[in-house]
């Protein structure tokens, strides 16, 4: 399974932080096509956000009902009061299972290499290497009548008040204030980070995960080589083919098969285009090619898949 990088500067009004309210009912959202391995699909489990991975920190605050949350190979339920901790680089995806009927949560996103305070003696900045290269965590559910969850839930919503008001009108005093408020939540949350103890040593390459998956979301319709991707991020072919195998455990060829499938199935799913067009617009030359791929990938061809949509 191919996780798409997704980033968010897009949704920063000033400095790199966002909070955003979501509101979802069971029955209004979309069968979840695609679950994190070992889970299938399941006609009667709703998709909440797609299976994706960043190195941006997320913090879901439950205001309302209950949702289940795929990460990093767990199933997780979480419920009003709750606030879930999505580390940087974990595989997470948002579901609603038939116990979930509604729920309403606030998202926040955090960049936190940008809040690496760049002093000879800054003890913080150590520890924002440790979490963005997955040698500290921070853990992944803190319950709503746990010692911090209601210190981080009001910096939540001072932030978000804050972010809001900065959708209109940017002041230096706005900004200020808002920087002071996430030092504020960083300052509760590193009180949490925990090392992790394994002896398997650490595998991906946070660097090259981010330089990969963002080059192949915006070139993925093209004629994509290795020679070509290694010439536009300099790298030799040689260290590319040893960290991508590294880092994806799998062989980049494999990954772009993939993840052009991943985008014709969700992209294309409610699309007028004809199958051939839909292969054409990923950036499969040929058609037959597509459709074995497609149905390896997704589990039925493609005619069969698209048309089930279409008939909706």
């Amino acid at each position: 399974m191919v996780y798409e990088y997704v980033g968010h500067k897009k949704e920063y009004s000033t400095i790199p932080v966002s909070v955003v309210d979501f509101e979802y009912f069971y029955e209004e959202r979309s069968m979840a096509q695609f679950c994190c391995s070992p889970f299938v699909p399941d006609p009667d489990i709703r998709m909440v956000f797609g299976t994706h991975l960043h190195d941006s920190l997320e913090l879901l605050y439950i205001r309302e009902g209950s949702m289940h949350v795929e990460v990093n190979q767990e199933r997780i339920p979480i419920s009003a009061g709750d606030i879930m901790i999505v580390n940087p680089f974990d595989i997470h995806g948002g579901r609603m299972l038939p116990i979930d009927q509604h729920v309403a949560y606030s998202c926040l996103m955090l960049e936190l290499k940008t809040f690496m305070l760049e002093y000879k003696n800054s003890c913080a900045d150590p520890l924002i290497t440790m979490l963005l290269e997955g040698e500290y965590r921070f853990p992944v559910v803190l319950h709503a009548d746990e010692a911090p969850t209601q210190q981080i839930a009001a910096l939540i919503g001072t932030i978000k008040a804050d972010y809001n008001q900065s959708l209109q009108q940017v002041t230096p005093m706005l900004e200020c204030g808002l920087m002071s408020k996430v030092y504020s939540l960083l300052a509760v949350l590193f009180e949490l980070a925990q090392p992790v103890h394994t002896t398997v040593p650490r595998r991906h390459d946070p660097e090259f995960i981010r330089s990969i998956n963002q080059y192949v979301s915006v070139h993925y319709t093209e004629a994509l080589t290795v020679k070509k991707l290694c010439a536009e991020l300099g790298f030799s072919e040689r260290n590319f083919y040893r960290l991508f195998q590294q880092n994806y455990g799998t062989t980049f060829v494999d990954y772009l098969r993939e993840f052009r499938i991943q985008r014709a199935a969700i992209d294309y799913r409610n699309s007028d285009l004809s199958v051939c067009e839909i292969a054409a617009a990923v950036g499969f030359t040929d058609y037959c090619y597509f459709s074995r791929s497609f149905k390896n990938v997704i589990g039925m061809p493609p005619a069969r898949y698209f048309r089930q949509y279409s008939s909706r």
